[in-house]
């Protein structure tokens, strides 16, 4: 050993305390071949090792130099043993660093999380203080490294979740979420009820289609005799329940059920509009004569199914009967989507 390397050493040999706390960096620099210090004055006349001097560096004694490092930390024993036994089984080529693939392997073969390159760099960015391109025993924080992953991918699934619920909003949802406006999710026994009742509109005006129908069935029609008669009474009924549901339907504070079977109604009364237009066409006596009644049969039992498909759906379920074709689809984009 040359004088300059004997005084070397005895400095290393004096200054053993500030090698154990400088022990991280001193285990860093080990790693890219310089020389490598001991951290207890026992092993500090051994200190100034080369890669060049040896040949080959000493794996015992690299474990052993990490092991001392690790115990300057403040780690137990059992501690330190974990950490290094974690170490070894991801630094499969045994170079003193765990790179960013044999992270990946490692991670995928021992606890099934598969990161993504990117996922891998921002590990290393947060973890390689060093800059070494690897992580070092000190730096092999195995726990937090996977925690730091898989909180990440949660993120991602979470914001990606996010992302499509956003793009299958109605305009009114965003609109609606974008001033703070919550909605009104209610669909008690309640709002089901409640939901009902403006079936009662078209219910009613279906009927100038159902007399030969309402002729033959005289349950039926005393039945609908009382409401029948009570929007004969009151003038303008039809139109003041007309625009009263309209006015509802809007209106944010109602639950999202009843604001759609509202709009679902005036939907289907205007629909009961169509078939009187066509009755003002010029049709051939013969041609109406025999169309006629099986016709208005058809219009009138089409709304009296509609309407009592609205009924149970909304009772049984509590959810929007939104599975008719066209209607369901303008009600829903009016109110706002689905109730849950």
């Amino acid at each position: 050993m040359t004088s300059k390397s004997r005084s070397l050493g005895l400095v290393a040999f004096l200054c053993g305390d500030v090698a154990v706390a400088f022990q991280p960096y001193v285990h860093a620099g080990m790693m890219r071949g310089r020389s490598r210090w001991s951290s207890s004055s026992s092993t500090a006349l051994r200190v100034l090792e080369t890669e060049s001097d040896t040949g080959e560096s000493s794996g015992g004694y690299e474990e052993e130099a990490a092991a001392q490092s690790l115990r300057a930390l403040g780690m137990s024993e059992a501690d330190v043993k974990a950490r290094l036994t974690g170490f070894a089984l991801f630094d499969t080529n045994k170079d003193g660093l765990v790179d960013p693939q044999e992270l990946k392997l490692g991670l995928e073969q021992r606890f099934g999380t598969v990161a993504t390159d990117e996922e891998l760099a921002s590990v290393m960015r947060e973890f390689d203080t060093g800059g070494l391109g690897g992580l070092t025993p000190e730096t092999f924080v195995l726990g937090q490294i996977k925690r730091r992953i898989e909180v990440g991918q949660t993120e991602e699934r979470a914001a990606a979740s996010e992302a499509r619920r956003l793009a299958a909003q109605t305009p009114l949802e965003a609109v609606t979420e974008a001033a703070g406006i919550e909605v009104n999710e209610d669909n008690g026994l309640g709002v089901r009820a409640a939901s009902c009742v403006p079936y009662i509109l078209p219910l009613v005006d279906a009927t100038k289609y159902g007399f030969p129908i309402l002729s033959q069935a005289p349950v039926l029609a005393t039945a609908l005799f009382p409401f029948v008669a009570l929007f004969q009474v009151v003038p303008f009924a039809s139109l003041i329940c007309f625009f009263f549901f309209s006015s509802q339907s809007r209106n944010m504070g109602n639950p999202r059920l009843l604001r759609f079977n509202l709009q679902h109604a005036i939907l289907l009364d205007i629909a009961l509009f169509i078939p009187s237009l066509v009755a003002l066409l010029p049709i051939p006596g013969e041609v109406s004569a025999l169309l006629g009644e099986p016709v208005q049969d058809l219009v009138f039992l089409g709304a009296c199914g509609i309407i009592f498909y609205c009924w149970a759906t909304n009772l049984v379920t509590g959810t929007n009967p939104n599975g008719v074709p066209f209607l369901g689809d303008a009600a829903e984009e009016q109110t706002g989507g689905a109730s849950n």
